[in-house]
């Protein structure tokens, strides 16, 4: 059958109003190299992106490191702003990293997906968003929440793992980055075609320890007098949340616990 000039039409037309609906997902200017580094809120993203920030850094003899004043600066939030710099603050690799919360997008074609097991998300989540004054309900109204509870996380997490074969995508479990952060890291530049040194990661590592982020931050809210937030935690897993929420949240969840290599005893 011949394709017919209106054919050509209705495809292009088709292509358009996806890319319109994808448009606030993505950079004013694209490139083909750039690497998203993609998580559901609440899942380690400000820590990860400052040891990718760091690696990159050092590797480039930079005199820049990333602090939470800056961080959004070098791997910049496409949710806060679709206006990025062409080119990376770093000489090595040369692509861009570029942070976002967005649920699936067809555009993204090199993805590192960060993933945590969704009590302590929910947990930390909740105690965001309390602490920002943005939800004044309880934990299970908090989960139960469509825009922000587990269905949103199931509906993120389930998004990019059935994501089509043709888009790249390195899942990694904030679980397994915590416990050993230089393997996971070395791991994760080797499958990125980026050779680094253990001396770089661990250097890079160090930098962002949970004491060296809170002295961070709190830097950052000394000079920020009318800031009263906390967004460093405690890096402690939700441990005293009441069982039945766990239960269901545990409930909800299982099948893609059981994809991502959960154990329920780990949670």
């Amino acid at each position: 059958m011949a394709i017919t000039r209106t054919d050509n039409m209705i495809a292009f037309a088709k292509e358009k109003l996806i890319e319109y609906k994808y448009y606030k997902y993505l950079p004013q200017k694209t490139k083909n190299s750039d690497i998203y580094i993609v998580e559901f809120p609440k899942s380690g993203v400000t820590w990860f992106s400052s040891i990718i920030a760091n690696i990159n850094l050092i590797e480039s003899g930079s005199i820049h490191r990333a602090t939470y004043y800056n961080i959004s600066q070098i791997i910049p939030d496409v949710q806060v702003s679709r206006s990025i710099i062409d080119e990376p603050m770093w000489d090595m690799p040369k692509f861009r990293f570029i942070k976002s919360h967005y649920g699936y997008c067809p555009f993204y074609n090199h993805v590192i997906y960060l993933v945590r097991n969704p009590v302590s998300v929910m947990n930390s989540y909740y105690g965001f968003m309390a602490q920002r004054q943005q939800f004044s309900g309880s934990l299970i109204d908090f989960v139960t929440n469509k825009k922000y509870g587990i269905q949103a996380w199931k509906s993120h997490v389930e998004g990019w793992l059935n994501k089509p074969k043709s888009q790249r995508m390195h899942v990694l479990k904030f679980e397994d980055l915590r416990k050993n952060t230089l393997d996971a890291i070395i791991e994760l530049y080797t499958n990125l075609g980026v050779g680094i040194s253990s001396d770089t990661a661990n250097e890079a590592i160090e930098l962002v320890s949970l004491e060296s982020m809170k002295q961070n931050e709190s830097l950052y809210n000394k000079h920020d007098p009318l800031r009263k937030l906390q967004f460093v935690g405690t890096g402690k897993a939700a441990a005293d949340m009441d069982a039945s929420v766990r239960q269901y949240i545990i409930s909800e969840t299982k099948e893609l616990l059981d994809i991502l290599g959960y154990s329920v005893d780990e949670i």
